[in-house]
C-alpha cells in the first residue's frame, strides 16, 4: 500500500501543479503531504477548499474523488464525483477507461489508482485479489 500511496502522491503533486497556477502553494503542499501520509481527510479538505475558489480540472476533481473513496463516510460522494468526470470533462478513451477502473475499485472499497499514475498496479490488487 505504501508504494501505491507514493505513486498516488506523485500523481497528486503533478495534477495540482498542472491545475493550480495562481493558487496558494501551501494548498498544494498541504494536500500532497496529507495524501502521501495517508491523511485522506486532510487531503480531501485541502482539495475541496482549493476547488471552491478555483475552476475545476479533471485531475483535481479526480483527486478529490480518490481522497473521498478512501474515507468510508465520503465514499458515496467520491463515487458520485467519479461518475461525473466522464460526462463533465469528456476525456479521451484511455482516461475514460481509467476512470471506470477507479469507479470499480472505489465501489469495492479498494484504493483506486490516481489518474496519471500510469499502469503501475499494487501487487496485492493484481488479478482482482
Amino acid at each position: 500500500m505504501e508504494k501505491g500511496l507514493r505513486i498516488a502522491g506523485a500523481a497528486l503533486s503533478a495534477a495540482l501543479a498542472a491545475a493550480g497556477a495562481g493558487a496558494a502553494p501551501d494548498v498544494y503542499d498541504d494536500a500532497r503531504h496529507a495524501y502521501v501520509a495517508g491523511r485522506y481527510q486532510d487531503a480531501y479538505s485541502a482539495l475541496r477548499t482549493y476547488r471552491e475558489t478555483n475552476p475545476g480540472t479533471l485531475m483535481v476533481d479526480d483527486m478529490i474523488a480518490i481522497a473521498a473513496c478512501m474515507l468510508p463516510d465520503k465514499r458515496a460522494s467520491g463515487l458520485q464525483l467519479l461518475a461525473s468526470l466522464v460526462p463533465n470533462y469528456r476525456p479521451n478513451p484511455l482516461l475514460a477507461a481509467a476512470i471506470q477502473q477507479q469507479i470499480t475499485a472505489c465501489s469495492a472499497a479498494r484504493a483506486p489508482n490516481a489518474l496519471g499514475a500510469g499502469t503501475v498496479t499494487r501487487s496485492h490488487e493484481k488479478d482482482g485479489r
